[in-house]
């Protein structure tokens, strides 16, 4: 299957609803709402598995005493598999929020 465009993929349910097709996901009104309908089938099947092609590797900078930091690039939605201390090459404990204000 050839990587279809996101005007494609709506143009796609559009004829299977026997409507026109058009040439903005902002035609129409309902050419809005499936657009809506093809993100979030999108998401849900993103948010199905963890993907390897949707993984990124970040790293961060980190300093002593610090547990809060911006991740820049990891976007809106993201989740977090695994850190790994590159220095001392091992993989760090996840900790809940709780434990770390009180440690």
């Amino acid at each position: 299957m050839a990587n279809k465009t996101y005007l494609e993929l709506v143009n796609d349910v559009l004829v299977r609803l026997r409507e026109n097709e058009v040439t903005s996901v902002n035609d129409t009104t309902y050419s809005k709402l499936i657009s809506k309908f093809v993100n979030d089938a999108k998401r849900q099947v993103e948010d199905a598995y963890n993907w390897n092609a949707l993984s990124e590797t970040l790293t961060v900078s980190t300093t002593a005493n610090l547990f809060n930091y911006v991740m820049t690039g990891a976007g809106i939605r993201f989740r977090i598999f695994d850190v790994l201390n590159d220095t001392s090459n091992w993989f760090m404990e996840n900790a809940s929020t709780s434990d770390m204000n009180n440690w």
